[in-house]
């Protein structure tokens, strides 16, 4: 990732009266320059990032749920789905998580279901695979995003 801002360089744009631009370089806030540590944002976004390297095309997929989000991704021939809930208001720790249940066409005998990742290494943590039944994967989709995929 690039600073193309370069406001996280820039000694004069982290002083105080300049404290309403610095979050708004490449990095976003995704580093924590005084503590020396990429943030969790960091990671999710370095993992969608690999998802979607020189994908052939992204389409979003209307659903019933409007909360729903969801995404195919074609990339080398190979389907790629990303789904996740946008709720309409904060949910914040504590709260119940809204959640909708849905069915994904897959045309292989396993998928691979990966969570949002939070850290480093955290994508091998998160990665599990599953057999599919008929043509379909069931999945209970959160706020959290996910990733399908054949496992080959």
């Amino acid at each position: 990732m690039l600073n193309t801002g370069f406001l996280e360089d820039l000694p004069w744009q982290k002083v105080k009266l300049w404290r309403g631009g610095t979050g708004v370089s490449a990095w976003s806030g995704l580093v924590d320059l005084k503590e020396k540590r990429r943030r969790p944002a960091f990671f999710a976004l370095e993992q969608l990032s690999e998802h979607l390297r020189r994908y052939d095309d992204v389409q979003r997929i209307a659903a019933d749920d409007e909360s729903l989000r969801l995404y195919r991704v074609i990339r080398n021939k190979r389907v790629l789905w990303i789904a996740w809930i946008e709720p309409e208001s904060l949910v914040l720790p504590g709260d119940t998580r809204p959640r909708s249940e849905i069915e994904l066409p897959m045309a292989a005998s396993h998928v691979v279901v990966e969570r949002m990742v939070m850290g480093p290494g955290d994508v091998n943590k998160t990665r599990r695979i599953f057999p599919v039944i008929g043509e379909t994967i069931p999945l209970v989709i959160t706020p959290m995003p996910v990733y399908v995929y054949a496992s080959y």
